[in-house]
């Protein structure tokens, strides 16, 4: 979901905000590097303003930074607000909508109904059960570097890294040992920030026709496989299954089974 922060600032904000521009910028872009802050700047002619894109699953990811931005404690913010953005066109959208989504007559036809409901598809977001809510939560923060967005605790959380989201059950919704996909932009240097927080690496960065990925295994069973694009440098590697059987992709088209030794 989308947020837009707002302020509204100081009749001399562009003279005092020398002072605390560095911690401000500073805020703003380990926040970006956090998948959270999408875009900001500020508004001109006349610069009364400033305008911050958020994605996160809550307000709360824009309403904490509002609280602790240099801006707003120093006086030179003198009202923010945040507000739910519903974003339906671009790639980002949080919830693209097509022409063809309309429901009613086929749109643009004339006669369709004015405001017809319309059907749009969110993404997904896997749902993990857990054994120790707690546990696993501590464990996506601190070894794979989500963030939590909020939680039930015994029950109920959600914890996020960039746009992957990820919803974890206490006792319910699922089995251990459940699969997922994620992409990144670099798989490889993911694995040095990951093997030196002590991650479970399943397997290392391997390259595949369709992705270099490696596989991390976390606290319940569950298998997250992290990858970024093929490397045209490197030939394919082995496939390694659920059951730790390794493959090998043959020449002529189909697998074959690598035997152990």
């Amino acid at each position: 979901m989308h947020y837009l922060l707002h302020y509204q600032v100081a009749p001399d904000f562009e003279r005092r905000r020398g002072s605390c521009r560095d911690e401000h910028l500073a805020r703003a872009w380990d926040a970006a590097r956090r998948g959270e802050l999408v875009l900001a700047g500020a508004l001109a002619d006349p610069v009364d303003g400033a305008v911050l894109l958020f994605e996160a699953a809550s307000p709360e990811v824009a309403e904490r930074f509002a609280r602790s931005d240099p801006y707003v404690r120093n006086g030179l913010v003198l009202r923010w607000t945040v507000r739910p953005w519903t974003t339906v066109v671009g790639e980002s959208a949080s919830n693209r909508t097509r022409p063809e989504d309309l429901t009613g007559r086929e749109a643009g036809s004339a006669g369709a109904p004015t405001g017809a409901p319309r059907i749009w598809f969110g993404g997904a977001t896997p749902v993990l059960h857990v054994r120790d809510l707690a546990a696993s939560v501590a464990f996506y923060e601190k070894v794979l570097g989500f963030r939590l967005d909020f939680s039930d605790p015994g029950i109920f959380a959600s914890v996020s890294r960039g746009h992957c989201t990820v919803f974890l059950c206490e006792g319910d919704q699922g089995h251990p040992g459940t699969w997922l996909y994620v992409g990144v932009g670099d798989v490889e240097a993911l694995f040095e920030e990951f093997r030196g927080k002590g991650a479970t690496i399943r397997q290392p960065p391997t390259n595949h026709p369709w992705a270099c990925e490696m596989q991390v295994e976390d606290p319940d069973g569950h298998v997250l496989r992290f990858g970024s694009d093929p490397r045209p440098d490197l030939p394919a590697g082995e496939w390694l299954d659920m059951r730790g059987v390794r493959w090998s992709r043959s020449p002529a088209g189909g697998w074959t089974r690598v035997e152990p030794g």
